[in-house]
């Protein structure tokens, strides 16, 4: 047997012997006979293998079945006689980091997100109803075949085994789950997270014939540790003291082992220099409880009231400003504004005026097509101070000398041989 990190560490007994159970980080199951003769070293009877990661959690049930719990989600049952692995029931895969959950440096925002199984647990009372915990911070429920009763939903020809009920352990979302544990009568389940708080949870009205998320209910919260707990364990009363409540141990990396109640108490911490007595809360470090599960419960809820009201604010004034736009857009300018306008005192010389046709201040010629403006100086001539017509184009000296075979628009000779004077009246010439 080699050395390892032990990592899990159970003991059943099976007929009339007892044995122990053990995992470590080789992803192997190793069991020993408890033998009160043996002494020194003891080699295990049996070593189980079939694991593909780490495991981090051992359960057994009678008559023979052994549960893992590893870090690739998967839960696995094996034979304890043969070894065989009977079935594996699997979560979602998280993405290989490289890291376990308790190996030193691991941050806790990288392992709250993962799928580790860091606890797996059987609910005796429950019909052997399996529950696991882990990085993700969720609890699930699981049936299957190995229950003493077998659903109707499970069988050798359908499914071996399947998912009932997963909770949200409502721990800080930072922190993943690594512990939990159960009372003998299967009424109390406790989980634990890296940041070191602790959550008591009623299972009480869990019906594994008809299991609902309502049927599992928080009833305490508090933070017990400043670091991760490694183990928590629900004490029972003993038989001599049957009215002594069920009290909760804690074991932390801060190297600290308390003693709680139920409801978050403080009775002590082993070691300490002062003594103290479980029956006698006079002695006891704390006198009031450290449950803050009101208070969170009441801070998300007004942390959800407050969104609400933040969401329906935001569409009020969506809403307001839309309609705003829509009122300035359909509302007519009131007879009252006064326009300010710069009156422009000279148009450019050769732009229209803004009016259209009527403030154009030239004409155009039929003839030529060409613009003779209104204001233009008039050209020295012989004629005076009429303008002249300008130079013909060719096209219209030819269709001129058709129509006008005789020359005598153009300015022929007179009958009696001088030059003729023709005049060209324009819209504009002076009579």
């Amino acid at each position: 047997y080699r050395r390892q990190e032990i990592t899990g560490l159970t003991m059943y007994q099976y007929e009339e012997t007892r044995f122990f159970a053990a995992s470590s980080w080789d992803r192997k199951i190793s069991v020993w006979v408890d033998d009160s003769e043996d002494s020194g070293t003891v080699d295990p009877i049996l070593q189980i293998a079939g694991n593909n990661d780490d495991i981090l959690s051992i359960a057994f049930t009678y008559p023979k079945a052994l549960l893992t719990g590893a870090s690739d989600g998967n839960i696995n049952m094996f034979d304890i006689e043969s070894g065989a692995r009977r079935l594996s029931m699997a979560c979602t895969k998280p993405p290989s980091t490289g890291d376990t959950p308790r190996q030193t440096g691991s941050a806790a925002a990288e392992l709250s997100n993962t799928q580790y199984v860091e606890k797996v647990l059987f609910l005796e009372q429950r019909n052997k109803t399996i529950v696991s915990v882990g990085g993700d911070g969720h609890i699930r429920f699981w049936e299957g075949v190995w229950m003493e009763t077998v659903p109707s939903s499970c069988s050798a020809a359908m499914h071996l085994s399947r998912m009932t009920v997963i909770v949200p352990s409502g721990h800080w979302p930072e922190f993943g789950l690594v512990e939990a544990d159960v009372d003998e009568s299967n009424n109390l389940l406790v989980t634990c997270d890296e940041g070191g708080f602790v959550k008591v949870w009623d299972i009480s009205s869990y019906d594994w014939q008809a299991p609902k998320t309502a049927q599992v209910k928080p009833l305490h919260f508090w933070r017990a540790h400043l670091l991760t707990i490694s183990t928590v364990n629900l004490i029972p009363p003993p038989p001599e003291v049957p009215e002594r409540p069920i009290l909760i141990l804690t074991a932390s990396a801060d190297k600290r082992v308390l003693l709680w109640t139920v409801d978050g108490v403080l009775i002590g911490q082993f070691g300490q220099s002062s003594q103290w007595d479980v029956d006698n809360r006079a002695t006891w470090v704390a006198s009031v409880s450290a449950d803050i599960l009101l208070d969170v419960q009441m801070g998300l809820m007004n942390a959800m009231n407050e969104a609400k009201e933040s969401m329906y604010d935001s569409e009020d004034e969506d809403r307001d400003i839309l309609l705003e736009l829509d009122d300035r857009l359909r509302k007519k300018p009131s007879s009252s504004v006064q326009f300010k306008v710069s009156p422009m005192k000279q148009l450019p010389p050769e732009l229209p005026s803004r009016k259209g046709k009527k403030g154009r201040d030239y004409e155009v010629d039929l003839l030529t097509g060409e613009r003779v403006y209104k204001n233009a100086p008039l050209k020295k001539s012989a004629v005076g101070e009429e303008r002249l017509r300008p130079p013909m184009s060719p096209y219209l000296k030819h269709f001129a000398k058709k129509l006008d075979p005789d020359n005598v628009v153009g300015g022929g000779t007179a009958p009696d041989g001088g030059a003729r004077e023709v005049r060209v009246g324009t819209p504009n010439a002076k009579q």
